[in-house]
């Protein structure tokens, strides 16, 4: 029995170490324990034309696994760029779509993402996904995700330009699919007609998407056109919208259409849950709304960059762990905590004199100089452990209830690593 019991685990290793890798020249079967390994522009590729070209497009990632392993920066150079999608003779364009349509033809096949991408931290940057003046739909990152997960993933320095369902993220996410802790910042998005948003252009059937921003981006479309997302819970179920806020710049071109600042329709008021926009979101042309404009609440600007502004989007405590914290840098609008690795926190002290601790480490007590407003000491997962009342520049905080490890330490724009022993 126990020569049979060493041969059956001898086997089963044998077969997880050996496993057929899911794509040609990716690592990984795509197994939850053996992702398939994204780190590199070039493997981003590689899982796009596998799922564009698979006989099987249809099933061929359903439940499996991919994870990105580096930050994927695409050359943005002219003579870099890879696709003519206009026909024009000029190759302007660096990526295909992860799913979409095979063709212009709307009766074409759908070629779908089923599976689970985790962003695992990462930022993709550079991405440029131009069909000019052509009828292809669903543009993004992604083109269409069907019970699919996109999660802790960035998308920064981007230009899109499709004709509907056009997205930074994600073109159109359905049957039940997940978006989570994902961010497009410093990206141009632009639909020649209808249904264009920042994060997704359109969220549908009882899809749900929690916990993402758009910063610091334009966004412009003939219809159904928002900020964060263009068309929410179309079809069948209730979609939802969680926890989520939008900065963008919005333009839409028809006196007609649908526009929001958060998002251009639902049809259910109550699937878009604690988001918010910025006052400074503008149309920059004299298009009216139409019955259902949603804009998502409307905050001034000041609040979006405060610390109650980081806890009414972690649902004031209620969700755990927390998932928002006060902007890496030290001033601007809430990061996700994966955004704010160590590198980011010392690069944020360095930045950042005004903001004085000591002694760091401590076991007790630190004293606090320089702060403005209420601080906050966050624990690694980025719940607040520790809060003040605004007041005075110098305030001392009894640490001893703490455990030992770091925390992070900020006040209205500054922050600071901090050592407990």
């Amino acid at each position: 029995m126990h020569k049979l019991l060493t041969t059956l685990f001898a086997t089963l290793a044998t077969t997880a170490i050996f496993a057929s890798p899911l794509i040609d020249g990716l690592q990984g079967s795509g197994e939850q324990t053996d992702p398939v390994l994204i780190g590199s522009a070039d493997d981003l590729r590689l899982l796009s034309t596998f799922i564009m070209n698979d006989v099987n497009y249809s099933t061929a990632t359903a439940g499996k696994y991919f994870k990105m392993t580096n930050d994927i920066a695409f050359a943005t150079a002219a003579d870099s760029m890879l696709y003519d999608f206009d026909g024009d003779g000029t190759k302007e364009s660096n990526f295909i779509p992860i799913g979409g349509r095979q063709a212009e033809n709307l009766s074409s096949d759908y070629r779908l993402f089923q599976g689970i991408f985790d962003g695992d931290g990462h930022v993709i940057s550079g991405l440029r996904i131009l069909y000019g003046n052509s009828t292809v739909n669903y543009t993004g990152l992604f083109g269409v995700i069907w019970g699919g997960t996109i999660k802790n993933a960035g998308i920064e320095d981007g230009e899109f330009l499709g004709n509907g369902c056009v997205s930074a993220l994600c073109g159109q996410a359905q049957s039940g699919s997940k978006i989570s802790e994902c961010f497009v910042r410093n990206c141009n998005i632009s639909g020649n007609d209808m249904y264009v948003g920042g994060i997704c252009a359109a969220n549908a059937s009882m899809s749900e998407i929690q916990n993402c921003y758009i910063d610091n981006s334009f966004v412009s479309g003939n219809g159904f056109v928002g900020g964060f997302c263009g068309l929410n819970n179309p079809f069948s179920g209730v979609s939802i919208i969680k926890n989520c806020y939008s900065t963008a710049e919005v333009e839409t071109r028809s006196k007609s259409s649908y526009y929001g600042g958060f998002c251009g329709y639902s049809t259910n008021d109550t699937a878009i849950i604690n988001c918010y926009i910025s006052d400074r979101w503008k149309v920059t042309d004299d298009a009216e709304s139409g019955l259902f404009s949603l804009r998502g609440n409307v905050v001034d600007e000041a609040f979006m960059i405060s610390g109650p502004f980081v806890d009414t989007l972690n649902n004031n405590g209620d969700d755990y762990p927390s998932v928002w914290q006060a902007n890496c840098s030290g001033s601007g609008t809430p990061s996700l905590l994966w955004e704010c690795d160590d590198v980011a926190v010392e690069r944020t002290e360095i930045q950042n004199k005004s903001l004085t601790v000591f002694p760091n480490p401590a076991f007790d007590k630190i004293t606090v100089g320089n702060a403005t407003g209420q601080i906050k000491v966050y624990d690694i997962s980025g719940k607040a452990v520790i809060s003040t009342n605004s007041g005075h520049a110098v305030k001392t905080l009894n640490i001893s209830t703490l455990s030992p490890g770091q925390y992070i330490i900020r006040d209205k724009t500054n922050a600071a690593k901090i050592i407990k022993k």
